[in-house]
């Protein structure tokens, strides 16, 4: 299934705060002073504080990179690169990617105030950047924030935007774990260990509640006895422990992968039972993007220490 990476802004209405000044003011004071309004409505935060900070994402054949201009919570500016080809995103030609690239999110990739759209169309591949200014530019359109809404002294969170980021599969350089928690009825948790994009290692431990499977315990039991006895199986071969029980609360699933020990083709068995992988497949597997999507599909989160 081919996935692609979404030049956008990540942004959310819930990733909004909003400027605290130290001057109390009285925003119903008709005597404001012009002066004070110009004031209010700029962005605050100690210039010099600011610092950027790089995140990477890498699917497939696409591979994006976002760096984050903040001064403390307030992101400053964004600016996102996305390389990728036409194969990877199911376009016919040059002429085809253009238009549907455009229409993606065509309000936002119109060169305006404080924002910057720059699309470059190779024979076979292409690079977008965006960048955001969030001074200067409309938090109307940026940050999909109603029309009606007032924008005044309200910024961009840049911890937030940092974990919506992570969320979705982005990393930064270097060895680290990361750490994911259960959303909704479902509970567990996970941890992913990687250099930069390769994974090195994860567990993941979680019960998933026979109502979101639509299933009764019996029919849990039925239908997954033989992916239980798959597992054990599995569990022999080096590098990996697999367990499936069936409890009161649901089906639990444990599962211990270390790459330094497993077979890669081995691990690649574990989500698909009756598939030889490729050599892309293979590729693929370790990529962190992809132990986070598969991560997601049973339920687990990125979560912050």
């Amino acid at each position: 299934m081919k996935k692609k990476i979404l030049l956008t802004t990540l942004v959310v209405t819930t990733l909004a705060g909003c400027n605290h000044e130290t001057e109390e003011e009285n925003l119903d004071d008709v005597t404001m002073t012009q002066e004070k309004v110009e004031q209010k409505n700029e962005l605050q935060y100690d210039k010099f504080k600011m610092e950027d900070d790089t995140l990477y994402l890498k699917n497939g054949d696409e591979e994006s990179e976002v760096t984050l201009t903040h001064s403390d919570d307030v992101l400053i500016k964004q600016k996102t690169t996305t390389n990728s080809t036409y194969e990877a995103r199911g376009y016919k030609d040059k002429t085809d990617a253009k238009k549907k690239l455009i229409e993606e999110n065509e309000a936002l990739k119109k060169n305006q105030d404080g924002v910057e759209y720059n699309l470059d169309l190779r024979d076979k591949d292409f690079t977008e950047t965006l960048t955001i200014d969030y001074e200067n530019a409309d938090l109307n359109l940026v940050a999909n924030i109603p029309e009606d809404e007032d924008t005044e002294g309200v910024y961009i969170s840049y911890d937030q935007m940092k974990n919506t980021l992570f969320m979705r599969g982005y990393y930064t350089e270097g060895e680290a774990t990361a750490n994911f928690e259960a959303q909704e009825e479902i509970e567990g948790t996970g941890t992913i260990e990687r250099k930069d994009n390769e994974v090195i290692a994860f567990n993941m431990d979680v019960v998933l509640p026979y109502e979101s499977q639509e299933l009764t315990k019996d029919e849990a039991v039925e239908q997954f006895t033989p992916l239980q006895k798959y597992y054990k199986e599995m569990s022999k071969k080096e590098g990996i422990d697999l367990s499936l029980s069936f409890e009161e609360n649901g089906m639990h699933f444990k599962q211990n992968v270390d790459y330094e020990e497993a077979d890669a083709e081995d691990v690649f068995k574990i989500e698909h039972v009756d598939e030889t992988p490729t050599k892309k497949d293979l590729k693929k597997l370790r990529e962190y993007s992809n132990q986070v999507e598969m991560f997601s599909r049973y339920g687990l989160l990125y979560k912050e220490k």
